[in-house]
């Protein structure tokens, strides 16, 4: 039985602290985890802004997160920006994570108003969500899943964030319970 887990959820900014405890609710429903809310200290994101593109490069500053926050096996790192993200190859990415880290979710994208949308905090705060136990999946040694209403599925549209749900299939769970058991509540 996992018992020891624990989960810092790391805020840019004093107006994302809200979001940060909301996310912390979320992910706790879905990980036998208490997350806890602490202020980001790293490397400013606007130095791993590439010029060209306007974007934080995820690859570049998820390398320099992983080596000022150092964790250990049962110990993730959940970093929230409010940046716009991308890796090589891809026009962007709403996160990134490193398995045995944790991981990095650029929240501009999740924001209803970056489609042209009013706000909607509620639907914020799903995308973000979602998104976060998609990176925390990948830090736990998942890959992408192939059923579209897992939490794992690769999302090339924040609308395929909408339409997933923010639980595990049954293969994605039994993947994590044989690797770390308990950490995953079953719901029946």
């Amino acid at each position: 039985m996992i018992d020891a887990l624990r989960l810092v959820i790391l805020v840019e900014k004093p107006e994302l602290r809200s979001l940060g405890d909301k996310v912390a609710a979320g992910v706790g429903q879905v990980l036998n985890v208490e997350p806890v809310v602490r202020w980001y200290r790293g490397p400013s994101p606007s130095s791993f802004v590439d010029p060209r593109r306007g974007q934080c490069n995820a690859e570049l500053i998820l390398r320099e997160l992983t080596a000022k926050y150092k964790v250990s096996g049962l110990e993730r790192i959940l970093v929230l920006l409010d940046r716009d993200g991308f890796v090589e190859g891809l026009n962007f990415v709403f996160g990134i994570a490193k398995s045995g880290w944790g991981g990095i979710v650029f929240l501009e994208r999740l924001r209803p108003e970056f489609y042209g949308r009013p706000p909607s905090p509620r639907l914020f705060e799903s995308r973000v969500t979602k998104v976060s136990l998609h990176e925390l999946g990948h830090s736990f040694g998942l890959g992408h899943c192939t059923n579209n209403r897992c939490v794992m599925w690769f999302d090339n549209t924040v609308y395929e964030v909408d339409a997933k749900t923010s639980r595990f299939c049954a293969w994605c769970t039994l993947a994590l319970e044989y690797a770390y058991p308990g950490l995953v509540k079953i719901y029946g």
